[in-house]
């Protein structure tokens, strides 16, 4: 993977992948491209395209994966007075409660 930073740019050719690590807060800013993000533990499937930008719910690990050449600048999480952290963790916890209590089930295929 090529990997070049340029002015807190972080310039992705297609196919590469970033791993984040306890990034909740962070915010990925795509200039130009399409990305593709997921978080562990969250069934969803984020994808941006050029001008869109996202922030990372949660702490854990988060892939990042170019597909398309991309421009990627990460805005580090805002300061923190202990409010948001408390929300974050709240919504979080009701989230996978949510999951948990209305996961679908597969019938088996014979």
């Amino acid at each position: 993977m090529q990997l070049v930073a340029n002015n807190s740019a972080l310039l992705l050719n297609r196919r590469d992948t970033i791993e984040l690590i306890d990034a909740a807060g962070a915010t990925a800013l795509l200039d130009k491209g399409c990305l593709w993000i997921t978080m562990d533990g969250d069934r969803r499937d984020i994808v941006l395209g050029a001008g869109e930008s996202w922030t990372i719910e949660r702490n854990g690990r988060t892939l990042v994966y170019a597909e398309a050449p991309s421009t990627l600048r990460i805005a580090a999480p805002a300061a923190n007075d202990g409010r948001h952290s408390a929300w974050a963790k709240a919504l979080n916890a009701a989230t996978r409660w949510i999951e948990r209590t209305f996961r679908r089930t597969s019938a088996p295929y014979y």
